[in-house]
C-alpha cells in the first residue's frame, strides 16, 4: 500500500489571485441610488451595514411607511443625515422667490371675503414684510400663509379691546345704570360728545379705538355735564362749541372780566378795541 504524502500550507506562501478579496459592492450595484448610503465602507464595516439595512427592509415589508415612521425615531439612525438629504433632492421643488415686495400680494389678505377691509395696516408695513420674506427666501404661497396667520392673530388681539358687549358693561358701571335704558347723564354725555365731534370722527372711534379709549371720552364728557350742567337738546345753534358753565363759574368769570375791565380804564394807554372786547366777553357768559 503505497503512502500518501501529506502537506501542510505554507504561512510565508503569498496570497495568489484565486485568493478571496475584501469585501465590497459589486459594480453592477455601485451606481444605484441606494448604494450611496455606504459610500467609504469596505470589508467587514459594509457587511454590518448591508445587513443591518437588509434587516431594516425586512421590517418595512407588509407594514406601512407612515406607521413605521410613525413608531421610529429617525433620527436615532446612524445614517439619518444621509436619508434626510436623499430624500429631500427627490420630493423638494425648488421655492420660487418673487422678483419684487409687492408681487407677495399681502394686501390682498387684509380683506374678507366680500371684499371689505378687516384690517388696516399702512402700505409701508406691508413694504416692509415682502422685502422680509424675499430676504428669507419665502415663496408666495408660503409668505401669504404666514402673514395671514398674523393678520388673524391681529384681529382676535383687536377684538379682545374693542369688544361692544363689554364696552356696554363698562358705560353702564361708569353711569350707575341699573335697568335696561340709558341715564340721563349718559345721554347727556354722549349728546356732548356728538357735538363736539363730527360725524367722520365718531364712526373712526366707534370702528377703530379701543374701549379703553372711548371710555376716557366718555369720563370727559360725564366731566363737562356735571360740572357745566350741560344738558341734551341744549346746545346754541348760534354757537355751538361753547361750553356750558355752572352759575357760579360764570358768575366768578364775570367778576374776573369786571376786575380787569377797570383795571384797564386806570390805564392811560389802551390797546384799540381792547376795552370792547372784554364787555363783550362779559355779555356772552349771559346769553
Amino acid at each position: 500500500m503505497n503512502e500518501t504524502e501529506i502537506t501542510t500550507p505554507n504561512p510565508e506562501t503569498p496570497p495568489t489571485n484565486d485568493s478571496p478579496q475584501e469585501f465590497s459592492i459589486p459594480e453592477e450595484y455601485a451606481e444605484k441610488g441606494w448604494a450611496k448610503f455606504f459610500d467609504g465602507k469596505t470589508g467587514e464595516d459594509l457587511k454590518s451595514e448591508l445587513f443591518r439595512s437588509y434587516d431594516n427592509s425586512q421590517t418595512l415589508i407588509g407594514k406601512k411607511v407612515e406607521d413605521y415612521i410613525k413608531s421610529t425615531d429617525l433620527k436615532s439612525l446612524e445614517n439619518y443625515e444621509e436619508i434626510k438629504e436623499a430624500l429631500s433632492q427627490q420630493i423638494t421643488e425648488p421655492v420660487q422667490v418673487p422678483e419684487k415686495a409687492e408681487d407677495y400680494e399681502l394686501s390682498s389678505l387684509l380683506n374678507n371675503e366680500n371684499g371689505e377691509r378687516i384690517l388696516s395696516i399702512e402700505d409701508s408695513a406691508l413694504t416692509f414684510f415682502g422685502d422680509k420674506f424675499k430676504e428669507l427666501g419665502l415663496s408666495k404661497e408660503q409668505a401669504q400663509d404666514l402673514f395671514s396667520s398674523y393678520v388673524k392673530y391681529g384681529i382676535e388681539e383687536f377684538h379682545k379691546f374693542t369688544n361692544a358687549d363689554e364696552l356696554e358693561k363698562s358705560l353702564k358701571t361708569m353711569f350707575k345704570e341699573t335697568g335696561e335704558g340709558k341715564s340721563p347723564e349718559r345721554k347727556n354725555a354722549e349728546a356732548l360728545l356728538k357735538e363736539f365731534l363730527p360725524a367722520q370722527d365718531q364712526k373712526i372711534i366707534q370702528d377703530t379705538v379701543p374701549n379703553a379709549v372711548i371710555e376716557m371720552f366718555y369720563k370727559i364728557a360725564k366731566g363737562f355735564v356735571e360740572k357745566y350742567d350741560y344738558k341734551e337738546g341744549s346746545s346754541n345753534a348760534t354757537n355751538p362749541g361753547k361750553i356750558r358753565m355752572s352759575e357760579k363759574d360764570r358768575d366768578d368769570e364775570y367778576n374776573r372780566l369786571y376786575d380787569k375791565l377797570i383795571a384797564l380804564d386806570s390805564q392811560p394807554n389802551q390797546r384799540a378795541g381792547e376795552r370792547d372786547d372784554i364787555i363783550k366777553q362779559m355779555r356772552e357768559l349771559y346769553k
